[in-house]
Order: structure tokens, then C-alpha cells, then sequence
């Protein structure tokens, strides 16, 4: 069976894997020289050009280069030119289409937003009271205005009139505390302004997964790659707006000293608007396609980060002609946080190591005390709100992705819960406490993520498989040795702690395959471990590390199958298989001996457990709170 992160099967872009066959058959050399000769042309390219403006991004030099290249989506260049904030967000043809749906809310037209702006704007403005944070947003406004991204202070609506004439939009200047810094935000969401725009597309863009892949690919070559990564400096607001669009870009806020209400107008795309995630990525995606296509960079991007991988011999080459690239186009970057080539690092908030197989990816010392903190200050309230809920879980959720396989995503499933509840206390239920719980041991010490690129021994396969009267078999093969088999049956004191429901057997079919880690977990440590079950929901859920809706016991259980795997350090692979192929179905009825055929034809090594593992009743009785196993193994 094919690895399900074979190379074969995981596929870098057509463009990337490109760029990567091209290192692979070129000497350093000429990988160096043909970067410096095509610089160059863009150079002598820039200089036929007519002159850019003084300040700001060589637009014409953009369109020209997309244009010659054959990129999807030319009218990238434009938006460098002058971004929207409504009608139609597109982008380039590898974004996938985004059809709308009947049910999805139709978009309004600018004037229908503007009457309903108009109706509710006397009101609007009168709930715009002084916050704490009025000083950092004067100082963010005052430091945009000199740099030519905002124009301002107004001090009336008729100010406001005589500068983007009669009609026009106020959305409401927020800040979004980040740590020791305060982040200015915009409202277009309550202001109508986001209801104008719609999306012809689907934003798509790589993560931590991708990065991996790409340095998977240059492992496969023999290389010993290094990665570097440049960020564009206050990224959304170097993409200038469309003078048209000034109308819907009105923003308020009250003056950190008199209170009083002080009026901006934005001349850069602003945060909030959802025409402003596509008005700066659309060129973004677009500089990455010149540099790889032109300059031979294995680079990739998410929003304003972007990352090179190659080979050490070639990589500070890579590095310098992408930042170059940059500098002849107008992008400016923001030096502090430049990265040179390197091995281990930060990527996307994540700390990676690439200087050896296995890849890991783990979660930042700065993140997990700041995750610490959010989670003891609910603990020490004794309340959660869905409103606070809601930025915990994203920040939980985006940390996970650091963790080790599906650890942690069933401790998230009551707090997803209590983000969307409609009504009912905030106070801390028994279910939510556990996984508040859950993730204050976890993050004292979490398990880095293994990218599972391919193991030197073949994989260790695994049948599991339980019927309703709660006798379970697994069958455990391992090439050249004899399988390992063993029957037991759960215990009626076991099955009491299941939440109750018509039938168990989707249970008894995961609680075979802890058993299945508890007993033969030499057989399996540091194994990639391909498991078959007959069992389609036992199957999702051990895939996904969680169950939906509100199955306690399931995610508990997934919880300990997870945190498992991590102490014994298995790469854990799952898939379906028909009842009548699970070679582990012979064991799980020791009543029919007749379905044992096939199995002991093999001259297994069988045995029939008389203790039952005391781990799997702990985790159904003490919910997700219960001790971590992560020592144990």
C-alpha cells in the first residue's frame, strides 16, 4: 500500500515542482548566473519603462512582467495600482472557483449599503464612546496620515462631505490588542461595507504542511536544504486604493484627550475589509509566481510572509534575488524581520526543523506562555463567554497544527461548543473545565509535530475490530516475524461509562484500537503504523482526533489513542476495510472458531488479554482532565 505522504501521492505545485526539478539538474553556478542574468533584464526592462512614481510600486514594470510570464491573473498589477473594496474579488486561475450558493446572501450594491448606512448613521455614531486604547490609535492614524496611507483628522461630517463628497460610508476604528501592541482595525463588517464585495474565488494559500513538502522534495534530492523568509512591511497598507473607492473608507474613532469624535479617510487598503484580503494577495501570489518562474526561487507565501527553500549551495542566491526582485518592484520589507538561511526557525508562528528527517514542527515558547495565560485567566474568572471562546479556540487551533498528530483537537471540541452556543451561563461546565484542563498540562510540555516523510522500516500494519457484545481482536503484523494477535473482552464495568445510545459498537471498535497501542506498544514505537478498521465512524474518528456533536466518551478516547501515539512516537495512518478483508474479525468471536481460519494458518503469536488496560476506563471516567500519558510510555 502507497505511504499517504508518499511524494507520489502529496504534489507540489506544477510551477514549484518546476523550479525544483530545475536546482536539481543545474550546477550552483549557473543556478547563480542565471539569477543575475535575469535580474539584469528586469533592470534594463524597468529602465524603457516610463518612471514610476517617486514613492510607491512600479506598476507598469509589474503588468509588464506578469504579462510576458503568462500569469493568470494580470489584473494583479492593477490592484498595486488602485485596490477595491467591493463588486467582485477574483484571482489567480489556482484558486479554485468559488460559486456562490442559493442560500448564501445575495451582495448589495454600493447605494443599497449607503441608504442603509444612512438610516442607522445618527445612532451608529452616538455608541462610538472613548476606549483605553483611543492613544494607540491616534498615534497609529497620526504615523499613516504623514506617510501618505490616511487623510485626517476631520472633525465633522461635513469635513468628511467636502473631502469625499456627499455620499459616503463611517465604519468604526477598533483596536485588536496583540501581546505589549495595539493593532488598529476597521468595521466594515457592521457598516455594510463587506456586504458589496463578493468572492468569484476561494483565497487559497499554503501552510506550515506545504513548507514541509517542499523541503521533503529537496530531502528526496539529496540535498541538505536551508530556508530563509522576508516579510513586506505594513503589507496591506504599500497597496494604494482606488480614489472611487475613498467613499467606503471612512473611518471614526474618538480623540484619546477631548473625546470628541475624529474622522479619517483611507488612501491604502485598510484591515476589515474583505476586499482587502484579496486586494493585497492577489499581487502577492503574483510576485511569488515572477520569482519562481524568472529567478528559479522555490518561494512561497501566506499573506505578508514569504519563504524561500534550497539547497545550502544556492540558497543566499535564492535569498538575495527575491529581495531584489522586491526592490526593483516597490515592495519595502521590513528588516526586523528578515531571516537569513537557516535550518530551524519560525514559520508562520511555528518553530521548524528541517536540518534532519523526520521534519518537526512545533509550537513557540512565546505561544505557549501566552496560551498559558489566556487559559488560567478563564479558569481564575470561572467564566467563558462565547465572545471570548471564540479567540481562544482560533488561537488553540492554529497551535495545534504544532502538536503532535491529533493531539488536543478532542479538548476542542467543548470549547468549539461554547464559542457558537446561542444562550445558557458562561460559567465553566464539567466538559469544559476538562479541556481547559487538558490544555494547561499540554502546553507545560507539548509534543513537536512529526511530519512523517517516509521511515527507513516498512510500516507495521494493525487490525482492530469489536462486536456488540464487546469482545475485541486485534492482529498485528510486522514483516518478517509471525502476526501478533489478541482477544479480550471490554468489561461490563467499561461499558457502563459509555454515553447511551442505541448502539456502542462504534465505540468498542475504538476502544480495540487503544488496546491495540496498550499491548503491542514495542511492536509499534517509532513506527509509521497503517490501521485498518470495518468500522466507518470508528474510522473518522480516530482520523480526525475527535467526534462530533456532543460524544463525550468518543473524544476521550481519541484523546488517549492520540496522546499515545505521541508518547510511542507512531506515525498513525487509518483506513476503512470491508468486514469480510479484517483479518482481525476471526479473533473478536472466539465463538465462531470457523472465522479464525485464515489467521491461524499463519502460525500467530495468540493470546487471549486477562487484564484489561486500566487507561482506557480512567480516560471514559475522568472525561479529558485526567493526568497526561505523555511519561509513560
Amino acid at each position: 500500500m502507497q505511504h499517504p505522504w508518499c511524494p507520489e501521492k502529496r504534489e507540489l505545485p506544477a510551477h514549484l515542482a518546476c523550479v525544483v526539478d530545475w536546482l536539481r539538474v543545474t550546477p550552483p553556478g549557473q543556478v547563480r548566473m542565471a539569477r543575475e542574468s535575469a535580474l539584469a533584464g528586469i533592470e534594463r526592462l524597468a529602465s524603457e519603462l516610463p518612471a514610476p512614481r517617486p514613492v510607491g510600486l512600479n506598476v507598469r514594470l509589474f503588468r509588464r512582467l506578469l504579462q510576458d510570464v503568462g500569469y493568470s491573473d494580470v489584473g494583479a498589477a492593477d490592484c498595486c495600482e488602485g485596490a477595491m473594496l467591493h463588486g467582485e474579488l477574483s484571482g489567480p486561475s489556482e484558486w479554485p472557483e468559488f460559486p456562490r450558493s442559493r442560500s448564501e446572501q445575495a451582495p448589495w450594491s454600493v447605494e443599497e449599503a449607503m441608504r442603509a448606512h444612512r438610516r442607522g448613521r445618527s445612532a451608529f455614531l452616538s455608541k462610538v464612546r472613548p476606549t483605553e486604547q483611543d492613544r494607540a490609535l491616534w498615534e497609529h492614524s497620526v504615523a499613516d496620515a504623514a506617510a501618505g496611507k490616511l487623510t485626517g483628522p476631520f472633525w465633522s461630517l461635513a469635513d468628511v462631505a467636502k473631502e469625499v463628497g456627499p455620499d459616503y460610508i463611517v465604519s468604526r476604528r477598533f483596536p485588536v490588542v496583540q501581546g505589549d501592541d495595539v493593532r488598529p482595525c476597521d468595521d466594515f463588517l457592521r457598516s455594510f461595507v463587506n456586504r458589496t464585495a463578493w468572492c468569484s474565488r476561494k483565497l487559497k494559500l499554503p501552510r506550515v504542511d506545504d513548507f514541509c513538502l517542499l523541503a521533503a522534495a529537496l530531502f528526496g534530492q539529496g540535498a541538505s536544504p536551508r530556508f530563509w523568509k522576508v516579510d513586506h512591511k505594513s503589507a496591506y497598507r504599500q497597496i494604494p486604493l482606488r480614489s472611487s473607492e475613498r467613499k467606503l473608507a471612512v473611518i471614526v474613532f474618538c480623540h484619546p484627550e477631548s473625546g470628541e469624535l475624529c474622522y479619517w479617510v483611507h488612501d491604502a487598503l485598510p484591515f476589515g475589509a474583505l476586499g482587502a484580503v484579496y486586494g493585497y494577495n492577489r499581487p502577492a501570489r503574483a510576485l511569488v509566481h515572477l520569482a519562481r518562474v524568472l529567478l528559479h526561487v522555490p518561494v512561497d507565501s501566506y499573506f505578508d510572509d514569504y519563504w524561500g527553500i534550497e539547497c545550502h549551495q544556492t540558497v543566499d542566491s535564492g535569498f538575495e534575488a527575491f529581495k531584489r526582485l522586491n526592490n526593483l518592484l516597490g515592495f519595502v520589507m521590513k528588516e526586523s524581520k528578515e531571516r537569513s538561511p537557516r535550518t530551524v526557525g519560525d514559520i508562520l508562528g511555528l518553530e521548524v526543523d528541517i536540518s534532519h528527517l523526520p521534519l518537526t514542527v512545533a509550537v513557540s515558547a512565546e505561544r505557549i506562555a501566552h496560551l498559558r495565560a489566556l487559559i488560567e485567566a478563564v479558569q481564575e474568572a470561572g467564566l467563558l463567554w462565547p465572545s471570548t471562546a471564540g479567540p481562544l479556540v482560533g488561537k488553540l487551533q492554529f497551535a495545534s497544527s504544532g502538536i503532535f498528530g491529533r493531539v488536543g483537537r478532542a479538548a476542542l471540541q467543548p470549547l468549539y461548543r461554547r464559542q457558537h452556543a446561542k444562550k445558557g451561563s458562561p460559567s465553566l461546565s464539567k466538559h469544559v473545565r476538562a479541556a481547559l484542563d487538558f490544555f494547561l498540562q499540554l502546553l507545560a510540555d507539548p509534543p513537536a509535530r512529526v511530519l512523517p516523510l517516509g521511515n527507513a522500516r516498512p510500516p507495521v500494519v494493525v487490525y482492530t475490530d469489536g462486536n456488540g457484545a464487546g469482545c475485541l481482536g486485534v492482529v498485528v503484523f510486522e514483516r518478517g516475524r509471525p502476526p501478533l494477535v489478541v482477544s479480550c473482552r471490554v468489561p461490563q464495568a467499561v461499558l457502563d461509562l459509555l454515553v447511551v445510545r442505541k448502539q456502542q459498537i462504534a465505540l468498542i471498535e475504538l476502544i480495540a484500537v487503544i488496546v491495540a497501542f496498550e499491548v503491542f506498544a514495542e511492536a509499534v514505537r517509532g513506527r509509521d503504523v497503517l490501521l485498518f478498521v470495518d468500522n466507518r465512524t470508528a474510522e473518522g474518528v480516530v482520523r480526525n482526533g475527535y467526534a462530533r456533536r456532543a460524544a463525550h466518551d468518543a473524544c476521550a478516547l481519541a484523546s488517549l489513542l492520540w496522546l499515545r501515539c505521541a508518547a510511542l512516537g507512531v506515525s498513525l495512518f487509518v483506513e476503512w476495510v470491508p468486514s469480510e478483508m479484517n483479518i482481525s474479525d476471526g479473533p473478536s468471536r472466539p465463538a465462531e472458531p470457523a472465522k479464525s481460519r485464515d489467521i491461524l494458518s499463519l502460525s500467530p503469536v495468540w493470546r487471549q488479554l486477562e487484564v484489561f488496560p486500566e487507561a482506557v476506563e480512567r480516560a471514559l471516567r475522568e472525561d479529558l482532565g485526567w493526568p497526561l500519558r505523555l511519561r509513560e510510555a
